[in-house]
């Protein structure tokens, strides 16, 4: 209301306007190209910022927007532009408190470190509504929650997500990450810092692009959900991505449309692990799934590879055998295409369904076969 009600005020002021308030420090951006930061702006070192209204202008924000108990929310709405968001510290982040924020039109780049568009003990949104923006974050960054919830959407444009890790749709405690991408070409970049040392000293610890993680043994996870409805998308992952789930909790990637291509290392692509769910579904596209080392796709508490086939499968197929397993709790890992086209100019007969299910790993001796399907061809 407050968004809409300052749209049509039809602003034509040339410089920022400040106004002190009890929650905090006020402003109206100009019709030009701002830059706030303490050296430009004074008043803004000294006193915290709570809301902002930029009409226009290729705007520089260099003032973190940060919620707590004594300032318990922040608000930003920037009309056009191609503008910046830079800082080191933690930036739109809502801690104990509420947050929301969004960007117009215009190519944005959002350089930003740890703990950005995440929410601890708080509720947080940021929306940018176009343009091919590039997103920086670091380590809890980019959707990523405990104890409260973060929404990230991005409705339009090819645009590119790069941090370190518990990053991009990631849940922990009582809490839901969440990532949205709408039409677009996307790159998702995890890595670069920290190693999944002694196991894969090598490799990076990336845990996101869709994932849920508990703090074994004494706390339950959340949920991670990273979602993109279409284009050409690239996820480049390392140890934990791409819908994964660890110590009762839920990670999730969709994938509505497109070629895409996916890209990680261990426990990957639909894994559950210790008691926890993964799940990764692929609507449809020729895309490509590489996992290079150890458990993947599929793999985990309850391990599953469901696919749908449509005219063609990928190999002729007599029949098909499933065992499903029951363990204490209802989760299951699933890594999922159904428009699975390989082997085109080729005329087996056709599944209608084929389910795999396994159990690969078990805390005791509750496991127990209940049910046995088989699936004959046509």
């Amino acid at each position: 209301m407050l968004e809409t009600a300052v749209y049509y005020l039809e602003l034509t002021n040339t410089k920022p306007i400040f106004h002190k308030s009890p929650w905090g420090l006020m402003v109206i951006g100009s019709i030009m190209d701002d830059t706030y930061n303490a050296s430009t702006h004074p008043i803004l070192g000294k006193e915290r910022l709570c809301a902002i209204i930029d009409p226009a202008g290729n705007d520089v924000y260099e003032v973190p927007f940060v919620t707590s108990a004594k300032y318990p929310f922040y608000f930003l709405s920037d009309f056009f532009g191609a503008d910046v968001y830079r800082g080191s510290e933690p930036f739109f982040l809502t801690l104990a408190g509420l947050g929301y924020s969004n960007d117009g039109n215009g190519d944005d780049v959002y350089q930003l470190g740890d703990f950005s568009f995440a929410a601890a003990l708080g509720m947080g949104v940021h929306i940018d509504f176009s343009g091919d923006d590039y997103y920086q974050g670091g380590l809890f960054s980019q959707a990523a929650a405990i104890g409260g919830v973060y929404l990230l959407s991005d409705t339009l444009g090819n645009d590119v997500y790069r941090a370190h890790t518990m990053s991009q749709a990631f849940g922990s405690t009582l809490g839901a990450g969440v990532l949205r991408d709408g039409d677009g070409s996307d790159l998702y970049y995890l890595g670069g810092k920290y190693t999944h040392a002694p196991l894969m000293p090598n490799d990076f610890r990336t845990m996101g692009q869709g994932m849920g993680f508990g703090l074994r043994p004494a706390l339950a996870g959340g949920l991670g959900l990273l979602y993109d409805k279409a284009g050409n998308d690239r996820y480049m992952g390392g140890v934990y991505a791409q819908g994964v789930g660890y110590w009762y909790s839920t990670g999730v990637l969709i994938d509505e449309g497109g070629n895409d291509v996916y890209n990680a290392v261990y426990y990957p692509q639909g894994s559950g692990i210790h008691m926890a769910s993964g799940f990764l579904y692929d609507h449809e596209g020729d895309d490509a799934y590489y996992s290079r080392n150890g458990p993947g796709q599929g793999a985990g508490t309850i391990g599953a590879l469901v696919c749908w086939w449509m005219r063609e499968v990928m190999m002729p197929i007599p029949s098909m055998v499933a065992t499903v397993w029951a363990c204490p709790i209802p989760w299951a890992s699933l890594w999922t295409n159904p428009a699975m086209t390989a082997m085109k100019g080729k005329k087996p007969k056709t599944m209608r369904m084929a389910l795999s299910v396994a159990a690969l790993e078990a805390s005791d001796s509750s496991w127990m076969p209940v049910v046995t399907i088989s699936i004959p061809k046509e």
